[in-house]
């Protein structure tokens, strides 16, 4: 981005592509749970989730095939809660931004 080589729309297309890719991932390893998982089931199909975020390698462009780009951003779209590793993930987190956003306006830590 700085040196002015991948522009907005690049980025935006490659987040889509890992997305896309993460869906795939994530809902094999939730279908795999079946009904009522335990707790120890979904902490270890997060645990697959994060291994295959860590281990995938999708090129952001075709000579740029460096396995931390990937990883990267695929952290960044989990701060951003658009991808996670928990099976129930969006609603661990929200409880927990929820508390902290109670603590921030009380004005605890």
């Amino acid at each position: 981005m700085r040196d002015e080589l991948l522009f907005d729309a690049d980025l935006k297309c490659y987040d889509k592509t890992l997305i896309e890719e993460w869906v795939l991932t994530f809902a094999q390893v939730c279908d795999e749970l079946g009904q009522d998982p335990a707790e120890a089931q979904m902490a270890q199909a997060g645990r697959a989730v994060l291994k295959w975020a860590e281990n995938v390698a999708i090129p952001i462009r075709q000579a740029v095939n460096v396995p931390w780009v990937c990883r990267g951003s695929l952290h960044m779209l989990a701060d951003d809660l658009k991808v996670g590793w928990h099976p129930d993930y969006k609603s661990r987190l929200g409880a927990i931004l929820a508390l902290t956003a109670v603590d921030d306006e009380v004005g605890g830590k």
